[in-house]
């Protein structure tokens, strides 16, 4: 895609004349170029299509200058000017929109990147704010080369000053990382010292509770270390193995009194259903004594009603005797 264009035309006498247009993308403008046939040598012409169209600098001899703005709507030829291939002045008009566009946010691009360089200068050791930032940033310039927004060579040029960053970052990274492995391991050592020691208590059968509490503390201690994540995870492991020891002694202590307890409970149990046992009997033995003492008073008074009965009976109604 080029920014200059070379082509035979005539003017509004009809007369032949050499068209040379160049587009200043920074200034959103056209230049063109009007040479005279009698100016415009044979040897001027291919000099024109082999080394000015493709950016070389010749030396114009006698020609008229016009400059106007690239307008979507206005053409791009001069009035009276006329080409027997305007498609390809639609085209270069085309073309050229894009070219301008595709600079503006090139430079806006580039002015971004400038930033990020002298922010990276400025740094002493690695920021993962600014790699961040800078993913950010690449994302976004690759969405517009995704969509054609932005100009294949703009973009080659974004991507280069970028890797560059990235590389100056991932230098620091690979200093912060070494510093922090170091660290890490002093971080460990002093952890696992701590935890050596909780154990020895652990396997003494010291006091489960103050145990439990130092293990919660060495925890939290190692939550804050700066430590890698490979390194945290290992003591993890093991404080976590120390505290599943913890539960387990007091589980097991906790099922001892529960025994103690159940023991006691049963006996308990059986003294009370014995108890129950003796008032069940007890309170039996007063029923029958109550019934039998009930049932020889009732008989009595019914048989002392059935002799007074007869009594009565023979006085009232005396017996006949019968003579012989």
């Amino acid at each position: 895609m080029r920014n200059r264009l070379v082509m035979w035309a005539t003017n509004a006498d009809n007369k032949k004349i050499l068209l040379a247009m160049d587009l200043i993308t920074a200034e959103n403008k056209v230049n063109t170029y009007l040479f005279d046939e009698e100016t415009a040598t044979e040897a001027f012409y291919k000099e024109m299509i082999n080394g000015w169209r493709d950016g070389k600098e010749v030396e114009f001899p006698k020609h008229e200058l016009l400059t106007k703005d690239l307008s979507v709507a206005d053409d791009l030829l001069p009035e009276g000017i006329k080409v027997e291939r305007h498609d390809v002045i639609l085209r270069a008009k085309t073309e050229w929109h894009f070219m301008v566009l595709s600079s503006k946010m090139y430079q806006m691009y580039k002015s971004e990147l400038d930033d990020f360089e002298e922010k990276v200068k400025e740094l002493t050791g690695f920021d993962r704010s600014i790699w961040d930032e800078l993913v950010s940033f690449w994302e976004k310039v690759q969405k517009q080369l995704n969509d054609k927004n932005l100009f294949r060579e703009h973009g080659r040029s974004l991507k280069e000053k970028t890797n560059i960053l990235f590389d100056d970052l991932k230098t620091m990274r690979k200093s912060l990382d070494s510093e922090l492995r170091k660290a890490s391991k002093e971080e460990l050592n002093k952890l696992t010292t701590k935890l050596a020691e909780i154990e020895e208590k652990i396997e003494k059968g010291l006091g489960l509770k103050p145990i439990f509490e130092e293990l919660k503390q060495l925890h939290g201690e190692s939550k804050k270390a700066n430590m890698t994540r490979n390194d945290r995870s290992k003591i993890w492991d093991k404080i976590d193995a120390a505290f599943s020891q913890v539960k387990e002694k007091r589980g097991m202590q906790s099922g001892s009194q529960q025994n103690g307890v159940s023991r006691v409970q049963r006996r308990m149990d059986g003294l009370l259903k014995a108890i129950q046992k003796m008032e069940n009997s007890i309170k039996r033995d007063l029923k029958d004594k109550v019934f039998e003492t009930n049932g020889c008073h009732k008989w009595a008074i019914r048989n002392a009603d059935s002799t007074s009965k007869v009594e009565n009976d023979r006085r009232a109604y005396p017996i006949q005797r019968r003579e012989a």
